[in-house]
């Protein structure tokens, strides 16, 4: 399940948690990340199961929207990874963390240590 969204800022940002609610689970269970290749970020990057988990993508936005609509997310707890966001992005989009997700693989391994 999936929403394809078509980001304004502020009136937006209300799309986004509103679709996050519809998904399900705390503002922690969901992670946000920069893109200009979505099927490179969701598949390759983070492991993320396109068909069964909720994600939402943007269309394409400039970098201040992007950078507004991704520091308004990871303040209200959404997970980020500087590193993993992709060069010169033009697209914001937020998936639901599962156990085979790179976040919280990553997070299963540092709990072992």
């Amino acid at each position: 399940m999936y929403v394809y969204t078509k980001p304004g800022l502020t009136a937006n940002i209300s799309s986004f948690i509103s679709c996050m609610r519809v998904f399900g689970g705390s503002n922690y269970q969901w992670y946000v990340g920069l893109t200009n290749d979505p099927k490179q970020s969701f598949l390759n990057i983070h492991n993320v199961d396109i068909q069964e988990i909720g994600w939402i993508l943007s269309e394409r936005i400039s970098i201040h929207q992007l950078n507004f609509l991704k520091n308004y997310l990871t303040q209200i707890g959404c997970q980020n990874n500087l590193e993993l966001d992709m060069p010169d992005p033009d697209q914001i989009y937020l998936y639901q963390i599962r156990d085979y997700t790179r976040e919280e693989v990553v997070n299963k391994e540092k709990t072992k240590d």
